[in-house]
């Protein structure tokens, strides 16, 4: 097929040579009426062809006795006799057994699908591109069983968790490994916000732009992934990206998408109660200030009260927090250019991103070059070369989960009597100096926060591949490929002179210099024995060198005032970090079927590391998948189009980060006559005898479809274990460290997966194809840590700490991965308790409250077509998980909460009883009892189920007739819009997905961005 689709200016040149022959036109169009260029015809038994125009279109000069073979990659192959006509017209067929057989796998290798014995997921590019975001990761959301995909609220250029088949380090990386045309790709997130803020600096598979997109393949399994060694043990993402075709003239395809994007107000506090404490409003701008952003004043009357800057101003409910977010838009326009002939294909691109944020003053630009070329040279050597560059600019990323430098944290505190634009007319005074809203210095004002502090990075990325092949026989290869991901990531981040909680500033600059560098060699084999057996294989080998490197210089104290640079600082230090890993790799496949419907499959991989000791610093990953596809291997009637079971087992592990053996020290100054001064730089203690981690899964499955294949069922259930996890487990701080590093970590998990895809209506001009996914994970810690005699404790080991310092996110044995730890509110014979000043008591031990991973997770998928338009919408379900919203329990402590209006008019007398039984009977203040209340984790831990009308779209493709009289082949128009709607919540006055950070803290809320609903338009133009 690839030979005929070569065969270009050359064949017809010498063709014309010929000059015998009559001509005979015609035009090619698939089964839509869609215009067909580049399909090669060629002359049947003879040299002489060419291909198909830009609008379908072909001119060629044959015989009356001869035949024309058309064909096309995906389409039906056909042979059409020339019968002395002068004219034909051609509908190329789609090769519906083509289109499903083949799919990309470990290694950049194309297998056949029903040859498979695990599960994978397919997703076309073009799924991406019209309904996009600017993490192309978060369109992915509810498409695919098994896989959870959590956006964060971290604003512009913020990163998103992807999770395949749950958790399985327990305190290490859960993301899966990302391969971009058979290399590996970074996707580190190098900031996150934890208990004391920060912000998100954004991830690595944010840099790839969806409009180079061929496909992605979601290897979920280990038997799937084993061939990635250690780096695939939480499942391969695998992105394979467009080339260039053989075709006459240059291709030129330009996409151009806008979005416009609001923020969803799902807030819904008390509006009678204004700015103010025990009942009373501000009287003068001293009060005022005292009574910070506490709503627990009087009764909102209309009355004219003084604010923190000295203006008075209406005492009524404002109503407009939410106004102080911007539309926010994202415009991108990606122009491609491609062509090629009988020996060279090339593709190139070029992108821009440009967003702004909702947060005023925050924007992102990116822009994206990419060119890729695949040259023959002979018969027998293929060399594909690709080269993308990204540069990235951020501006402003906001300040997340405390609330120093966090706007979104003051909207969400102030008072119903206060307004966002009394904050905006009065952010700054007469000395250049912020004006707070409170008497609070870490809570700042909005405005001052935008347009005074800044956190600008710039990333420039590299990404670059090359490979050859060299067909040593017709039945097999040398495969060779070496790949760079490299990048630099330079961050600033800037507190103004003025600023409350530091008067005189500070800033700091931080350079991370990421590289890494892949070798490998493949010789494959595939040939079949006899007409019955087939055999296929590979050998090959990887050699891989990681080297991060951090530098950091800042500090506080600005000599001159809004000269920001670190030479002008008072106080400054600075420090620097150089991690390097290698991993050296030998694998190999070995493929075996019989009769084209049994196959069973082995592969085994060794890795080499550098970060664990010498003598157990190995680990082989063993798998094996069998695919047997009974329906034609018996008989079962016209009822069964397609059946086949597939079974598999695969192990993979992990080591750990580097330098975790021995100590390790640095240079501190001078010491006794001019002599280095060094220390132990160590905060664990290390380990001298950690060994890989281990992952073994098994999974089996079964493929079903019926109907004339228009319903399709895939079912899948695996049961996963980790043993030998390598964390660091909480010591005695009298001992000089924080941390023992352990490898005794285990956890398991187990689940199924369903994927229904069925094609209820397709009849004359009208299609309607849908599809369902639903996957359950049931995950449980088994074990932590060991004491001396080997017997496992109960310890507990945090993954994160809300500010509130109430609530964690824990790994606890005999609970699920992600624990929320949190105190309840205490109780006697079921009832409440309550002290002897009437306030509520919570238990003194941290209690498990829930889990921030969702149990169930599911999407409902439909398209309906009609001619040339088409309809679509998307529901992303997810059930079971848990959200401790921080921002509820401040609600509650500064009584902007609805449920603070019980007893707002007086006093409140709790119900239950007292500490030693008796009825409770004391009145308090509802301000003091609120306040007791907030401190409860109990309260604030809600069931963040969700269900949101994820996606719609509305596309429109021009049709053949108006497209012949265009100079284009195709033109596309479509209405996109995502997160329409949030149909079904149990969490208040915030969005189920907002957590703040993409580690494993899942399941901790406050003061993020509001999660956003996006309206647009995508324009797609072929030449």
């Amino acid at each position: 097929m690839l030979k005929k689709l070569t065969i270009l200016y050359l064949l017809l040149a010498s063709y014309s040579a010929l000059g015998q022959g009559t001509v005979l036109t015609g035009s090619i169009k698939d089964a839509k009426g869609g215009i067909m260029p580049g399909v090669t015809i060629t002359v049947k038994d003879s040299s002489r062809g060419m291909i198909s125009d830009v609008n379908g279109n072909f001119t060629i000069n044959v015989n009356p006795n001869e035949t024309l073979i058309f064909s096309f990659i995906g389409y039906v192959t056909q042979e059409i006799p020339v019968d002395s006509r002068t004219s034909i017209d051609v509908v190329m067929k789609q090769d519906v057994t083509q289109l499903q057989e083949l799919v990309v796998t470990s290694l950049d290798l194309e297998k056949e699908k029903k040859a498979l014995g695990y599960s994978v997921t397919e997703v076309k590019g073009e799924e991406m591109i019209e309904a996009r975001e600017v993490n192309f990761a978060n369109a992915l959301s509810g498409k695919i069983a098994g896989v959870n995909i959590s956006k964060n609220s971290t604003g512009v250029g913020g990163s998103t968790r992807v999770i395949i088949r749950g958790n399985s380090n327990i305190t290490g990386n859960n993301q899966p490994l990302y391969v971009v045309d058979g290399i590996p790709m970074n996707n580190q997130n190098l900031e996150n916000a934890g208990i004391w803020g920060g912000s998100d600096l954004g991830d690595g598979i944010s840099n790839i732009n969806p409009d180079d997109i061929e496909s992605m393949t979601v290897l979920k399994g280990n038997a799937a992934a084993a061939l990635y060694g250690s780096r695939a043990q939480n499942g391969v993402v695998l992105i394979t990206t467009k080339k260039g075709v053989a075709r006459k003239g240059l291709g030129i395809e330009f996409n151009s998408n806008y979005v416009a994007e609001q923020a969803i107000d799902l807030t819904d506090f008390q509006a009678e109660y204004g700015h103010g404490t025990r009942g009373a409003k501000p009287t003068s701008t001293a009060e005022a200030k005292q009574f910070g952003l506490s709503s627990w004043g009087a009764k909102l009357d209309g009355s004219n009260v003084t604010q923190f800057d000295g203006e008075s101003r209406s005492y009524s409910s404002q109503a407009d927090r939410m106004d102080f977010y911007r539309t926010g838009q994202t415009f991108t326009n990606t122009l491609s250019l491609m062509g090629g002939n009988e020996s060279s294909t090339f593709r190139g691109s070029i992108s821009n991103l440009d967003s702004e944020g909702i947060v005023p003053n925050s924007s992102m630009n990116r822009k994206t070059f990419t060119v890729r070329g695949v040259t023959q040279l002979g018969k027998k050597i293929t060399v594909d070369t690709k080269a993308n560059y990204i540069h990235e600019n951020v501006k402003n990323r906001t300040r997340l989960s405390d609330t120093s430098g966090n706007p979104n944290a003051t909207i969400y505190y102030l008072p119903p009597s206060i307004s966002h634009t009394a904050a905006k007319a009065s952010y700054v005074d007469d000395n250049g100096n912020e004006i707070i809203l409170g008497d609070n210095i870490y809570i700042q004002n909005p405005y001052w926060s935008v347009n005074r502090f800044s956190n600008e990075d710039t990333k420039k990325r590299l990404i670059g591949t090359f490979s050859m092949r060299y067909d040593i026989l017709d039945w097999m290869y040398l495969k060779l490929r070496a790949g760079i991901d490299q990048y630099s990531l330079r961050a600033t981040s800037l507190e103004p002179y003025g600023t409350a909680y530091k008067p005189r500033g500070g800033m700091q600059e931080k350079q991370w210099n990421v590289s890494e560098v892949n070798y490998d060699f493949l010789l494959g084999f595939n040939k079949n024995i006899n007409e019955d057996i087939g055999i296929s294989g590979i050998i090959g080998g990887n050699q891989m060198r990681q080297v991060n490197e951090q530098i950091t210089i800042g500090g506080n104290d600005f000599n001159i005032p809004n000269l920001n640079t670190v030479s002008n600082l008072a106080n400054s230090s600075s420090s620097y970090n150089y991690i390097e890993e290698r991993i050296n790799s030998l694998y190999g496949s070995l493929e075996a079927s019989y009769k084209n419907y049994l196959f069973l499959s082995f592969t085994g991989r060794t890795d080499w590391f550098s970060t664990l000791p010498v003598d157990a610093n190995s680990y082989f990953y063993p798998s094996i998948s069998l695919s047997a596809v009974f329906s034609d291997m018996f008989d079962l009637g016209s009822w069964l189009d397609f059946g086949k079971f597939r079974a598999s087992y695969g192990d993979v592990g992990g080591d750990t980060d580097p330098y975790q053996l021995s100590l390790t020290y640095g240079i501190t100054g001078q010491g006794h006559q001019g002599q280095a001064l060094g220390q132990i730089t160590s905060s664990d203690i290390p380990n001298a005898n950690l060994a890989p981690s281990s992952t073994s899964e098994i999974e089996f499955g079964l493929e079903l479809a019926f109907l004339d294949n228009k319903v399709s069922l895939d079912l899948a259930w695996y049961q996963k274990k980790t043993i030998g996890n390598i964390i660091p487990v909480s010591i005695s701080s009298t001992s000089g460290y924080g941390n023992a590093i352990l490898a005794s970590g285990k956890m398991n998990n187990s689940g199924i997966e369903i994927l229904l895809n069925a094609t209820p209506i397709s009849k004359n001009d009208f299609e309607w194809q849908t599809s369902f996914n639903f996957a359950s994970n049931n995950n449980e810690v088994i074990e932590t840590a060991k004491d001396s005699q080997g017997e496992p404790l109960a310890i507990r080991l945090p993954n994160g700490e809300s500010r509130t310092r109430n609530t964690y996110i824990e790994a606890r044995v005999g609970q699920p991965y992600a624990a929320i730890v949190g105190y309840r509110q205490k109780k006697l014979n079921g009832k409440n308790v309550f002290d002897d000043s009437g306030l509520p008591v919570r238990n003194n031990e941290l209690e498990v409250l829930g889990s921030g991973v969702p149990d169930f997770t599911g999407g409902w998928n439909n398209t309906l077509r009609y001619k040339n338009i088409s309809f679509s919408f998307l529901l992303d379900i997810k059930m079971g998980g848990s959200l401790y919203s921080a921002s509820n329990a401040y609600a509650y402590g500064n009584g902007l909460h609805k449920d603070t209006l019980v007893g707002r008019d007086g006093q409140i007398t709790g119900d239950g009883v007292k500490e030693n039984g008796e009825a409770n009977t004391v009145a308090v203040d509802p301000q003091d009892y609120y306040a007791r209340l907030s401190t409860i984790s109990e309260l604030f831990v809600y069931d963040a189920s969700f269900i949101k009308l994820r996606q719609v779209m509305i596309g429109y493709q021009l049709p053949a007739s108006l497209m012949s009289k265009l100079p284009f082949s195709k033109i596309r128009l479509s209405l996109v819009a995502r997160n329409l709607w949030l149909i079904s919540s149990s969490v208040p006055n915030v969005d189920p997905e907002s957590t703040y950070n993409s580690t494993n803290a899942q399941g901790l809320e406050m003061f993020g961005v509001p999660q956003t609903r996006t309206y647009g338009f995508n324009i797609n133009v072929k030449f």
